[in-house]
């Protein structure tokens, strides 16, 4: 990757239970929250307006899973996006934390569509947790799908000039997300 991309590891200490802190759900309706439930849609810009006056040089980013897709929930990011902007509020990139397993993985032009659906709307876009799961015993079949999986999801990166970056998610085996007895 060249210019402004990069390539960066991760090494997550998330706890195990932790609960999607994520604003949209799978349908692409808004998560039920205390927020949502006494302000309304509207806490989303608030905090991003809170979030650039507390550190004005930091990069705003929506960070969500499951965006990679082009369904229901990409669309209703990029609406969020729209929103934010309307309502005077920096938003800098859109988060696709891209938790993929070898069964599921999506297409490169699917995944490339969704990326361009986000940045038409005048931000960065980044993968930001990306992993692809499989099921333990490896073999080498699985292990060339899991090597043509990330040639997929770099890409898709590499097809969308406001992707910006891939952060490769590297944990543990026992917080594989949904998998058991799985491998990276």
């Amino acid at each position: 990757m060249s210019g402004p991309r990069r390539l960066s590891l991760d090494l997550p200490l998330h706890c195990s239970n932790t609960r999607s802190r994520a604003a949209l759900e799978e349908d692409g309706t808004y998560k039920e929250t205390v927020f949502l439930d006494v302000i309304g849609p509207a806490y989303i810009p608030i905090a991003f307006k809170a979030a650039a006056a507390a550190d004005p040089g930091a990069k705003l980013y929506y960070n969500d899973f499951n965006l990679e897709y082009g369904d229901e929930k990409t669309t209703a990011a990029v609406e969020l996006v729209k929103m934010i902007k309307k309502a005077g509020a920096r938003i800098d990139g859109v988060g696709l934390q891209g938790h993929f397993t070898l069964e599921e993985m999506p297409l490169v032009d699917d995944m490339a569509n969704s990326l361009r659906s986000l940045t038409d709307e005048g931000v960065d876009v980044a993968y930001t947790e990306a992993d692809i799961r499989m099921k333990t015993p490896a073999t080498a079949q699985k292990l060339q799908q899991h090597a043509q999986g990330y040639a997929t999801l770099a890409q898709s990166c590499l097809t969308v000039p406001r992707c910006v970056g891939i952060t490769i998610w590297v944990g543990r085996p026992r917080l594989c997300w949904g998998v058991r007895d799985c491998r990276y």
